[in-house]
């Protein structure tokens, strides 16, 4: 099944449910405190807190999402920085019978998901959830409990998370590699279950101090996320292996003459992914009107478009200029699903290409400084790239210190991050 079959069948399947089809919020919300739209719920936080009355008790959206806490970890075989989560919505509608039991239906009805590949979890306190789920027909050895920290969300000890809406959960799991021995009742391998859908069972609303007022009513809001269930539909290992990442990996070996092998570890592997990611963010960014900058929404988007630069030119030998090369591929393979990408196609191509310009002059310039300063610290006892040296090649030669942390941390350095704040501080005083 493609990746915009599946999303059909879901906006489907919630429709059929009395559910009203809503479209994506921009990836920049009109929201003060929010720099981007990370999760379904976002557009509908005042229906949750009883603020806005909604003109419905149920929806459902293909949400566009960007995780800057994620960028690091991009590269390896699940992690994405834009992603489309799947959501359903209840507002004082449906609750957690529903809500447990359609996303069984979905899963291995619709989906027809192996249920040998498939466990939940749900918040240890929680009774009443793992009892719906053995009620629908989960085998009570493939339902988890855990502590807040894996089944509250936001996400966080329920005292000290972020304010807002929140509530216990119940995730579900897919086993990404049963070609191997099979995972013993009770044990977890978090490398091999990842995460496709969270339900959410949102019933206060946090406050300062980690004070739970109950929300006017009980909720629902969930989120799958398209491309880790499209890989398990496929049986592959992750977003990457899927019809939503391959035209962005083949036009990448097609600049680079080299091949994607999916491995875990290769740092070539690593590079093709965190270029297809970048770029696609780099795409849906720009088309919601995101620039780069330095500072707020623009400086995530430079840092990311500098990432794919970077991998690109260090690791797949893609010395000329390639951002305007695949963009026009992400453009084409989503315009049926966002239509925006291609009427906005020439700011796209046209910010993407003077940010990519002016990068690639700063890299020309620094580039030898930045291995000056690595090789020395190299040759330290501490292994560590100083401060001085951080704020030298952010502020003279554009190198963000995330992005020199990372290329010391494959080289096994660390850099004086208390010195870096300090000199940052004294420019911020001055």
């Amino acid at each position: 099944m493609l990746g915009s079959e599946l999303r059909r069948r879901y906006l489907e399947f919630f429709e059929s449910k009395g559910a009203l089809r809503l479209p994506s919020d921009s990836l920049a919300p009109n929201d003060p405190t929010l720099l981007f739209t990370s999760a379904g719920m976002n557009q509908f936080k005042p229906y949750f807190l009883g603020t806005r009355l909604p003109a419905y008790n149920s929806a459902m959206t293909a949400q566009k999402c960007l995780r800057p806490a994620d960028i690091e970890d991009v590269g390896d075989m699940s992690h994405c920085t834009f992603f489309e989560m799947l959501g359903n919505f209840s507002f004082g509608g449906y609750f957690k019978a529903e809500a447990i039991a359609w996303a069984w239906e979905f899963l291995f009805d619709v989906l027809k998901l192996d249920l040998n590949r498939v466990r939940v979890s749900v918040l240890e306190t929680d009774d009443e959830a793992f009892r719906l789920w053995t009620v629908v027909g989960m085998p009570e050895r493939k339902i988890f409990r855990f502590d807040e920290h894996d089944n509250y969300w936001p996400a966080g000890v329920i005292a000290n998370g972020p304010n807002g809406p929140c509530g216990p959960c119940s995730e579900i799991f897919f086993d990404t590699q049963p070609d191997l021995m099979p995972t013993p009742d009770g044990v977890w391998d978090e490398k091999r279950w990842i995460e496709i859908w969270n339900l959410v069972f949102t019933e206060y609303d946090r406050g300062d101090g980690g004070v739970m007022t109950p929300l006017p009513k009980k909720n629902i809001e969930t989120g799958m996320g398209l491309e880790r269930t499209a890989a398990a539909l496929g049986d592959v290992r992750g977003p990457f292996e899927t019809d939503l990442f391959a035209p962005i990996l083949r036009k990448l070996e097609s600049l680079s003459g080299r091949s994607y092998t999916s491995t875990d570890h290769g740092m070539q592997d690593i590079a093709f992914r965190r270029v297809a990611d970048h770029v696609r963010a780099t795409a849906f960014c720009l088309a919601d009107n995101v620039l780069p900058s330095n500072a707020g929404r623009g400086y995530v988007l430079r840092r990311i478009i500098r990432r794919a630069i970077l991998a690109g030119r260090s690791v797949l030998g893609l010395q000329e200029p390639f951002l305007t090369d695949i963009l026009p591929i992400v453009i084409d393979h989503r315009k049926d699903d966002y239509p925006a990408l291609l009427e906005r196609q020439d700011n796209i191509l046209h910010y993407a290409a003077i940010e990519e310009r002016q990068f690639r002059q700063t890299l020309d310039v620094g580039a030898q400084r930045l291995t000056a300063v690595l090789a020395d610290a190299a040759t330290q006892p501490s292994g560590q790239v100083s401060g001085d040296d951080a704020f030298t090649l952010f502020t003279t030669f554009g190198f963000p210190v995330e992005m020199t942390r990372e290329l010391a941390a494959e080289l096994g350095l660390t850099i004086d991050m208390e010195r870096y704040e300090t000199r940052l501080a004294e420019i911020a005083g001055g």
